[in-house]
């Protein structure tokens, strides 16, 4: 609710373009023929190789609407979102964008406070985690999960790409 509020005060709130990961993105993007902005803030994030690109957050009224049941994505993009989970919810939001995911994903996680707060003055990164346990957090639900420097000067500033666990159903 919280989060809900201040993209509705704050027109620069969730206006992120992913400049800074443009070498990332493009590298999943390049085979993908549709991707999904899980938390996609005001719906900046961009994607230049993917034409059918889904833009959801639940947080944003133009954006809140869910990807459809079932749908799958060759890609996911999750830039900036997870601190902003509360840290109860963070497994059910690394399951939801599981479900949709088909290839890879793409994380992108402060792990330090942020410079805003919100409406009730509380710090707006609500799970701030070192990269080591978000690391092992995503171990948990992703497979092939590699961290990837971008910008060494921001060493709070943790950037993974991972895929989809494979469920064996086969038994020896």
């Amino acid at each position: 609710m919280l989060n809900k509020e201040k993209h509705q005060k704050e027109l620069r709130w969730g206006c992120g373009d992913g400049t800074r990961y443009e070498k990332e993105i493009n590298h999943i993007s390049a085979r993908a023929s549709n991707a999904l902005d899980y938390g996609c803030g005001k719906g900046k994030l961009k994607i230049n190789n993917v034409s059918d690109v889904f833009r959801y957050d639940p947080c944003n009224p133009e954006f809140q609407e869910r990807p459809p049941t079932g749908a799958e994505y060759d890609v996911i993009f999750c830039v900036d979102v997870l601190e902003h989970v509360e840290p109860e919810y963070v497994n059910n939001v690394l399951k939801d964008i599981d479900n949709f995911l088909k290839k890879e994903v793409l994380f992108v996680v402060s792990t330090r406070p942020a410079l805003h707060t919100l409406a009730d003055g509380s710090n707006a990164h609500r799970t701030i985690k070192s990269i080591d346990w978000w690391n092992n957090k995503l171990k948990e639900h992703f497979a092939n999960v590699n961290r990837i420097i971008v910008n060494s000067s921001k060493p709070d500033e943790c950037v993974f790409i991972a895929t989809k666990k494979i469920e064996s159903t086969f038994n020896i």
